[in-house]
């Protein structure tokens, strides 16, 4: 009882006068003054000075040491599209992970790409390591988004590039790791990022992707679904740690691009890589679809939202080719382009069935008008309505209907009804039933025998 448990190379609380113990004062001296400099920021501030330094290495927490660790909270930065921003209250806020995900082609890179470069732009310290596309490929995307053009990055014009470049050198902290670097693991970009960024701003840091994120601990023994699981893992307790903004691009399961049903392969939480991204991330962006130059609109659903009172929720956005930038649609205006769309549809089935073949079956037509058959029996019911068109039933195999051109022929009439000519003689008129009469009984037997002798 009462022992003194002495920790192996350390002075047990004793001041022997040994170097461990002059390390010792010196590291308690070091931890006393930053809470003395933490403590005089927080009073400096206000409206927070009632909250208390956590040091980050403490284990068991009260309630308000809980709130002073996450007082980041209010300070959030908008990712630079107002509507998200609105559901988002207002943006993200340092120590959070959220996963921007989709299926290969989505513009996942490009998106995370554009908040980066947004947040830059507010004054926010950014660092970016593309192991997925590389820098090359993230060069380009960058000259776009900053206004130039994708013919100069690719030949990589310096002259016709001048004023992106001076943007970009604008920003206070915007740095893009090597991949290839044999230090590009994930604790030496952390570390870096934290030791050359100014301090006081906010630090973002982008990962692309969770896939290729290596760790400065290796193990030989593990498979890709559990390397990416310990690399979430460990870009979570970074993200904690030093209060990062991080973005993390990470593609969806590949195994769930070859299920059947469709809920299977669009589910994002469901085609996650084992379960780490969609458990730590606080917020979860998912980009449904593969925008092209021809339909250049995707949806953008946000299954997971820890940050707001939003809770899920789903846009639709436009990407802007020449710029390779993603933009908001409005929803009014969204209803009124789907709305002329229907119209413009329905307009040219309606033309399809009016020039269309005398005669035709119902079913030939369905079979032309694959992915529109709502719109084509509108059309159909509006036509005979008009009397453009009509439809007969079909004679013979199969059976059906066929739709003719023109009005539909009048019915023909019934005769009068008339027995001239008839080859069968008109029915009687129908009498009520009535029971037959009654009948008296025969008087019974004589058992006397006298009727036998009077006969």
């Amino acid at each position: 009882m009462g022992q003194v448990i002495r920790h192996p190379g350390g002075g047990g609380g004793d001041d022997d006068g040994s170097l461990v113990s002059k390390l010792k004062r010196g590291l308690e001296k070091l931890d006393r003054e930053r809470e003395e400099l933490v403590a005089a920021i927080l009073e400096e501030e206000g409206d927070r000075s009632s909250l208390p330094y956590v040091p980050p290495e403490k284990l068991w927490l009260l309630t308000e040491e809980v709130m002073a660790e996450r007082h980041v909270a209010a300070d959030r930065v908008g990712i630079g599209l107002p509507g998200i921003d609105k559901r988002l209250d207002g943006g993200l806020y340092p120590g959070t992970l959220t996963a921007i995900q989709g299926a290969p082609g989505a513009g996942k890179t490009a998106f995370a790409t554009q908040v980066a470069l947004h947040l830059a732009g507010l004054g926010c310290s950014v660092a970016c390591y593309f192991g997925d596309e590389g820098n090359v490929g993230a060069f380009v995307t960058i000259c776009q988004q900053m206004g130039g053009s994708r013919a100069a990055a690719l030949k990589n014009d310096a002259e016709a590039l001048r004023g992106v470049l001076a943007s970009v050198r604008a920003f206070p902290f915007f740095r893009l790791v090597r991949p290839s670097h044999p230090e590009a693991t994930l604790e030496r970009m952390v570390e870096g990022l934290v030791r050359l960024s100014p301090p006081g701003a906010p630090r973002v840091f982008l990962v692309d992707s969770a896939q290729v994120l290596r760790l400065a601990s290796e193990r030989s023994r593990e498979s890709p679904v559990e390397r990416v699981q310990r690399a979430v893992h460990e870009l979570r307790a970074e993200t904690l740690k030093h209060s990062l903004i991080t973005l993390l691009v990470s593609r969806v399961h590949r195994g769930s691009f070859g299920k059947k049903k469709e809920e299977d392969e669009t589910d994002p939480i469901a085609a996650a890589w084992g379960g780490a991204t969609e458990w730590l991330a606080e917020v979860i962006i998912h980009l449904d679809g593969k925008p092209t130059p021809e339909e250049p609109k995707l949806r953008m659903r946000v299954p997971k939202n820890r940050i707001s009172v939003s809770g899920p929720f789903a846009v639709t956005l436009r990407l802007d080719w020449p710029r390779k930038r993603f933009m908001e649609i409005d929803e009014e205006e969204e209803k009124r382009e789907k709305d002329a769309k229907q119209k413009a549809d329905f307009e040219e089935v309606k033309k399809r069935l009016l020039t269309g073949r005398d005669g035709v079956s119902g079913a030939t037509i369905e079979r032309e008008m694959k992915g529109r058959r709502g719109i084509l029996r509108e059309a159909r019911a509006a036509l005979a309505v008009e009397g453009k068109i009509h439809s007969r039933r079909r004679e013979g195999r199969g059976g059906g209907e066929e739709w003719h051109l023109g009005p539909a022929p009048p019915a023909p009439s019934r005769p009068p009804s008339s027995t001239s000519g008839s080859l069968f003689p008109p029915a009687p008129p129908m009498t009520p039933y009535s029971p037959p009469a009654e009948t008296p009984e025969d008087p019974p037997d004589d058992p006397s025998g006298e009727d036998e002798e009077e006969a």
